[in-house]
C-alpha cells in the first residue's frame, strides 16, 4: 500500500464531523468560565439575556445561509462558527437562568423553580432528538427547525 496525499485529506476530511463533535463537548466548559465570569462582574441577568441573544443571532444566522452550492466552503465554515458560538453560550445559558432564578425567588418557590429549568432543558432536548428525527426521516428542509429556535429566543 502506498502513500498518497489525497487519500490521507480524503481520511482526514472524514474525521472533521467527529472533531466538530468532541470541540462543542469541550465548549461547555469554557462557556461556563466565559459567561461564570461575566455572571459574578456585571450580573445574572445581563448574562441570560447576551446567552439567548447569541443563541438566536446563530440560529438566524443558519438559516439565512446560502447553499454549498451557491457559495462553496465558506457556508460550512460559518455554520461550523455559529456551532461553536451556540456551544460557548448554551452552558451560560442554563446556569445563568439557574442562578439567576436562585438569587431572585423566594425561598418556598426557589426549588421548584430551579429545577423547572433543568425540565425544560431536558424537554428541549427531548424536542430537538423530534425534530431532528422529522427532518432527517422524512426529508424536511432543516432550517425549519432553526427558524422555530430563533422564534422562541426572540420571544423571550
Amino acid at each position: 500500500m502506498s502513500f498518497s496525499f489525497r487519500n490521507m485529506i480524503l481520511t482526514l476530511i472524514d474525521f472533521l464531523p467527529l472533531f466538530l463533535f468532541v470541540l462543542l463537548l469541550f465548549l461547555d466548559p469554557l462557556g461556563a468560565l466565559l459567561f461564570g465570569w461575566i455572571e459574578d462582574n456585571i450580573g445574572r441577568k445581563s448574562t441570560v439575556i447576551i446567552t439567548t441573544i447569541l443563541m438566536s443571532f446563530s440560529c438566524i444566522v443558519m438559516v439565512n445561509l446560502p447553499t454549498y452550492a451557491q457559495v462553496g466552503a465558506s457556508t460550512a465554515w460559518i455554520v461550523t462558527i455559529c456551532c461553536i458560538v451556540q456551544g460557548i453560550s448554551s452552558m451560560g445559558e442554563r446556569v445563568g437562568a439557574e442562578l439567576y432564578l436562585t438569587e431572585s425567588v423566594g425561598v418556598p418557590k426557589r426549588f421548584p423553580a430551579v429545577t423547572f429549568v433543568g425540565v425544560c432543558a431536558s424537554l428541549g432536548l427531548t424536542l430537538a432528538l423530534g425534530v431532528a428525527t422529522l427532518v432527517t426521516s422524512y426529508g424536511f428542509n432543516w432550517r425549519i427547525a432553526f427558524w422555530v429556535g430563533a422564534g422562541i429566543a426572540l420571544i423571550r
